[in-house]
């Protein structure tokens, strides 16, 4: 089979004519591999595709990488649709040439997740978990940062928390706070230790307001001592003090 003739195209790609009348689009890869402009033949059409094949996995996976660093298991998924051998080789060739590099990605992702956000160790290491590195290699590189960054970083967010409260009990917003700074990746035990030496009050108004919607309801079934009971039952489940509850009780009339 001959190339009877060529047209280079925008990309880095060759339309080659053949001699039996069919077109074929070649990456220059594949063209200077093969040498396909000067011999003009093509012995082996089958193993020239399955070669271009592996050179347009290559190209696209730059593309990809373009973007944004990439880990190796990102870039296996991308190329989900190729074969096994030709994600190999495109691996394999992306990091001998630098384009791909988990060991620094590794590095670069922590220290940014650490000075950019607001996420603890934990949820850290579940990303990059997520990316495919292992818990060892993860932990290995995240316990190079001293345990004090992630605390003080953890006491600013839960001083931010209790300076914006508007509308929960204390006791609330402190179950509130674990939950939140435990799914933001920060250990439960560090969460309670700096919320022990903080001092946290009930939003203002938000226990007359709550008062006033628990009083609205109830009193429609009940009255005097049953009442009282019911919205004191209802306030202590929405996480406000008892000593509280009978202070606003004593100033209302039931």
């Amino acid at each position: 089979m001959k190339v009877l003739k060529y047209k280079k195209t925008n990309s880095n790609k060759y339309i080659l004519n053949l001699d039996n009348g069919e077109s074929i689009k070649l990456y220059d890869d594949t063209i200077i591999h093969f040498d396909l402009l000067r011999t003009k033949s093509i012995n082996d059409l089958e193993e020239i595709i399955k070669y271009d094949r592996d050179v347009e996995a290559y190209y696209k996976s730059i593309k990809y990488l373009e973007r944004k660093m990439r880990t190796t298991k990102e870039i296996k998924k991308y190329l989900i649709d190729y074969p096994s051998k030709t994600i190999d080789k495109v691996i394999e060739r992306l990091s001998k040439e630098g384009y791909l590099n988990d060991n620094h990605y590794l590095k670069v992702f922590i220290s940014n997740q650490v000075a950019i956000t607001n996420n603890g160790p934990y949820k850290i290491m579940k990303k990059l978990e997520m990316l495919g590195f292992s818990k060892d290699e993860v932990y290995e590189e995240i316990s190079k940062y001293e345990k004090e960054i992630f605390l003080d970083k953890l006491e600013k967010l839960i001083d931010k928390k209790i300076k914006s409260n508007t509308k929960y009990s204390s006791n609330r917003l402190k179950e509130k706070i674990i939950i939140d700074m435990s799914n933001n990746g920060y250990d439960k035990k560090d969460i309670i230790n700096i919320l022990s030496t903080k001092t946290i009050k009930t939003a203002n108004g938000v226990l007359d307001k709550e008062y006033d919607k628990a009083y609205k309801k109830l009193s429609k079934k009940y009255e005097k001592y049953d009442l009282e009971n019911k919205i004191i039952t209802k306030l202590l489940s929405k996480g406000f003090n008892y000593d509280d509850i009978r202070e606003i009780l004593n100033k209302k009339v039931l």
